[in-house]
Formats: structure tokens, sequence, C-alpha cells
């Protein structure tokens, strides 16, 4: 399953007149999180060791690995957990997701005017995090 893709961003609402790059910011900041989460495939982990690395150490953003990682965010990258939580997580008829990076955009022209920066990742984190602890706590099954 493919989750996003930063193209698809471009077919959009995405400004013309906005570097391309800006088409990254939403997705590079989740893989950013699942990185760090420890939520991505082995597969992910081996194939794309270096770019994770550099991740990991913030000496690139999420965004710029989103990019080395192909700009798309799909299954084969994600461990099973993290695969059902980015289904519903980035379903656009519950909100999720694109509510809370329309969060970091208040205040911006356009939801693709997000920096490209570990100061938004910083402010994001914490909303995914509650995210995913609220989507494991309704889908936990009963032992």
């Amino acid at each position: 399953m493919t989750h996003d893709k930063a193209k698809w961003h471009f077919e959009g609402t995405f400004p013309p007149d906005l570097d391309r790059r800006q088409a990254y910011v939403p997705g590079g900041l989740l893989i950013a999180w699942l990185a760090n989460r420890g939520l991505l495939s082995q597969m992910a982990e081996q194939e794309f060791a270096p770019e994770l690395a550099r991740l990991r150490s913030r000496s690139i953003t999420g965004p710029e690995a989103y990019r080395l990682l192909g700009g798309v965010l799909e299954s084969d990258l994600l461990g099973p957990e993290a695969d059902a939580f980015m289904a519903d997580y980035l379903d656009p008829d519950r909100g999720g997701y694109w509510a809370d990076h329309g969060r970091l955009a208040q205040g911006l022209p356009s939801e693709y005017h997000v920096p490209d920066t570990w100061a938004s990742y910083d402010r994001i984190e914490p909303l995914i995090e509650t995210s995913f602890s609220r989507w494991r706590a309704r889908t936990a099954r009963p032992t």
C-alpha cells in the first residue's frame, strides 16, 4: 500500500511559486518519526542504513531523508504496526495527520510552507505520539 508520495502533492494545491522540495515535508516529518521510533521495516533499515543513520543523528532532516528514500511512503518501508497506523492516520477522511500537520501551518500561506527543519519535527512529534497512543489504545486486542 502506498500511504504518501511527494509527487501527489504536486498534483494537488501545491503553490506553483514554491520550491518543489517542500512537497517532501509532510511525508518527511513522518519518516523522521517512524525512524526515531524504530517502526521502519527490516528491509528499510538495511537498504537505507546510511541515510537513516544521518537522519537519526540529525545531520539531515526528515524531508531530506524522504527524498533520498524515493519520496514514497509504502508498506514495504514499514513494520506491520506502523503500516496499520499509517493507513489510519493518513486517511484523509479521518483528519489525523493532516489535522496535526495543519497545526504547523497555522499562520503560513499554505500547508506546504511548513519549514524543512528539525524545529518543525520537534513541534509535530508530540502530536504524532499522541495520535499513535490513541490509535494503539483504540486498536488493542483484549488478551
